[in-house]
């Protein structure tokens, strides 16, 4: 039977008065067919509901390495080429090649948080978002101007200063770092998607859970 009139979920956007680089708002209007009492404290616990299954939904695609039936795109592998004094040529490999992408680390992951944003009438507005600025290029895919520093191991993660030369830091060109002069194509990677149908169908159901 029909229990829920909308489910309104399109809104990603920058909001930089917030502090919030990425936010997705999902409105759910509880339609009067449904015959249940909505009564404010159905609605607040329905609020809860969504919120955690959103933050659980992000914790997910992190975990499966995409959206259900829908997986990121594996990350390109990347290597490094040098000539060494005695003419020697060398390549080096990108310690992330065949790694998984978004999950070098967890900070992206862990900097999501979902919440509240509106109870009245017979409707619940919910968020999910992150305050971190790269989650919108990776949300939505970007085209970076370049040029960008793309390490190779770990060594020149940890040394490289944003802005600094990397040969002034001790690291080398085609053994611990390469150049992308013109720029890097990012690939979307969703981390939020309420267009697919599974990820609908979840809130749906954490919004009626014991009705």
């Amino acid at each position: 039977m029909p229990i829920l009139g909308t489910v309104d979920t399109e809104t990603i956007r920058l909001i930089t008065f917030e502090d919030i680089c990425l936010r997705t708002e999902v409105t759910i209007k509880f339609d009067d067919s449904s015959r249940i009492a909505i009564s404010a404290r159905f609605l607040t616990e329905a609020s809860k509901r969504v919120a955690a299954r959103q933050k659980e939904q992000v914790n997910e695609a992190f975990v499966r390495g995409g959206q259900p039936g829908q997986p990121w795109k594996s990350l390109k592998s990347i290597f490094g080429t040098r000539t060494t004094k005695t003419g020697r040529k060398v390549v080096t490999p990108s310690y992330r090649n065949n790694g998984q992408p978004l999950r070098n680390t967890s900070v992206l992951k862990e900097s999501f948080f979902s919440r509240i944003r509106k109870i009245s009438g017979d409707k619940i507005i919910t968020e999910i978002g992150t305050p971190l600025p790269y989650a919108i290029g990776q949300q939505l895919g970007m085209k970076t101007k370049g040029p960008n520093f793309i390490p190779l191991n770990r060594k020149a993660v940890r040394t490289h200063a944003k802005g600094m030369n990397p040969k002034d830091e001790g690291l080398i060109l085609g053994k611990d770092y390469i150049m992308a002069w013109k720029g890097v194509n990012v690939p979307a990677r969703p981390m939020i998607d309420y267009s697919n149908s599974e990820n609908k169908r979840a809130i749906i159901s954490a919004a009626m859970k014991g009705t």
